[in-house]
């Protein structure tokens, strides 16, 4: 198998994982690196909310250990 073919397998399994279900799945392939660059930010930003949201709770659970 070519390297170039290997790498158009590559982006089709990049577009098929941002596209579920999709009958015709993106092809262009700055498209699909924009889509992934998308849902990579997406991401970090739900990680980074998640983690702000660990740390009020620990806070909150230390605060009221402290009180009691």
């Amino acid at each position: 198998m070519s390297s170039k073919f290997g790498m158009v397998l590559r982006f089709l399994e990049l577009s098929s994982i941002l596209q579920p279900g999709s009958r015709q799945p993106k092809t262009y392939k700055v498209a699909i690196l924009r889509d992934v660059v998308r849902v990579i930010n997406q991401l970090r930003d739900e990680a980074e909310k998640l983690k702000e949201m660990n740390d009020e709770m620990l806070q909150k659970k230390l605060n009221s250990s402290q009180g009691a």
